[in-house]
């Protein structure tokens, strides 16, 4: 069949490539350690285990893998652009031993170089981490590599990715936290460290392969989330562009819980229903949960929006994670912040609504921000786990250091809470 599409025609139970399906799929199909998809050149009578021999859709990979419960480690290479026409329904039965990880190639080089001068990041000077290549053909910005993923391809560091927060002009711009995760990691860290790149450092700018649509229901037999410590995610996403709309939120389900992670993606739209995934060095536009349960945001890039805390969602906000933008950041959840930087936001660079309650464990630090760094409304709480942290609060803006439930406060004047309407900013130990 030319076009490469899935012949629901076949007699039921039969793939294109004959293999009998039925309600339970291929039961070889669970036992393929490496999946090809190529929405252009492939064909779904191929095997699909070759760049070669590439199935087209991702429909018709979840019917081979329909029933069949995966106990190996099964990595799904997506070769091109995929339209909302062949849906990402990621349908899934993962055992005790499996691990499957969907991995995007580049689909175009955007930019190249070395970088001339680098500024590393320091949390307590509120810098962060700031590059330069004088060679580029302009600024970043002109360019359209704001808000693309950069990769580093020689020096100390290969591999390590971050993403283009700002166009500093003259040929610099301001980046999100280096990090150098490892999708193939098995089992899967809870977090990476951030690392340094330096003058020198040669770099590739692409363009990752695009989802129209991504819902996730999967059963991971003896899965627990296991908290902010988990090491059990095995469902990865490494190197994908999601687009999903206002109207369709990027939705994740199980029958157990299970542990998602996306690393190095570039996530448009709400992330909705996204208990237990961890963003892992990713671009979130915006960063908007829904639903209950956990969410985990690593080393992430949030640029021209907000972090948004759905009133029934905690988030975990960790690992020099960087908001850059114009919105004011909101809690009206649970957040538990390890390490975060925001810069140039406002009207105020974080919220906490009257049922939200941060609770901070690390720096938060910044510049450039509008109104007060922080604005605790009516029953709103901060708390700081100990009074260094406390005292190592550095994000700073152009009005109060915070406002507290109306009544603004200098960081010397914290610990507070407001007797009016028990909005708070307080230790805890």
């Amino acid at each position: 069949m030319s076009s490469g599409a899935r012949q629901w025609g076949q007699p039921p139970g039969v793939s294109p490539s004959g293999d009998p399906l039925g309600c339970c799929g291929n039961p070889n199909a669970a036992l393929q350690s490496s999946w090809f998809i190529d929405p252009v050149g492939g064909n779904d009578v191929n095997s699909g285990a070759t760049a070669g021999t590439a199935i087209r859709t991702h429909a018709e990979l979840m019917a081979r893998l329909r029933g069949q419960v995966i106990n190996i480690t099964v990595t799904i290479n997506v070769l091109g652009d995929v339209s909302a026409s062949d849906p990402f329904l990621v349908r899934l039965t993962i055992g005790d031993s499996g691990f499957v990880r969907y991995v995007g190639a580049p689909q175009a080089t955007l930019a190249t170089g070395t970088f001339t001068a680098v500024t590393n990041q320091s949390p307590p000077a509120n810098q962060p981490a700031e590059v330069t290549d004088n060679a580029l053909a302009g600024d970043w910005g002109a360019l359209g590599l704001v808000e693309q993923r950069v990769r580093v391809v020689s020096g100390t560091v290969v591999g390590a990715i971050a993403w283009v927060a700002k166009d500093l002009t003259a040929k610099a711009a301001r980046m999100s936290s280096w990090s150098q995760p490892n999708s193939a990691a098995n089992p899967f860290p809870a977090q990476f460290g951030n690392v340094n790149v330096a003058v020198g450092d040669g770099y590739v700018v692409e363009r990752l392969p695009s989802v129209d649509v991504l819902r996730i229901d999967v059963s991971c037999s003896g899965e627990t989330v296991g908290g902010f410590a988990a090491t059990s995610r095995r469902l990865i996403f490494d190197g994908i562009t999601f687009n999903a709309p206002f109207d369709r939120y990027l939705s994740l389900t199980a029958d157990n819980p299970i542990s998602i992670a996306f690393v190095g993606c570039h996530v448009n739209g709400p992330q909705g229903r996204a208990s237990g995934a961890a963003f892992h060095a990713s671009q979130l536009d915006p960063f908007q949960t829904g639903g209950t349960g956990e969410i985990y945001v690593l080393d992430a890039c949030i640029v021209r929006s907000f972090l948004n805390i759905n009133v029934h969602t905690t988030c975990y906000v960790l690992n020099n994670t960087v908001i850059q933008g114009s919105g004011f950041s909101e809690c009206a959840g649970r957040m538990f912040s390890v390490s975060a930087g925001f810069m140039d936001c406002g009207p105020d660079a974080l919220r906490v609504s009257p049922m939200g309650t941060a609770r901070i464990v690390g720096p938060v630090w910044g510049s450039g921000n509008a109104g007060s760094a922080w604005r605790v409304i009516s029953g709103g709480k901060v708390i700081y786990t100990n009074a260094f942290i406390l005292a190592a609060m550095t994000v700073t803006s152009a009005g109060n250091d915070a406002l507290v439930g109306g009544t603004a406060r200098t960081y010397a004047q914290l610990p507070y809470v407001e007797p009016n309407n028990n909005a708070m900013i307080v230790t805890y130990t």
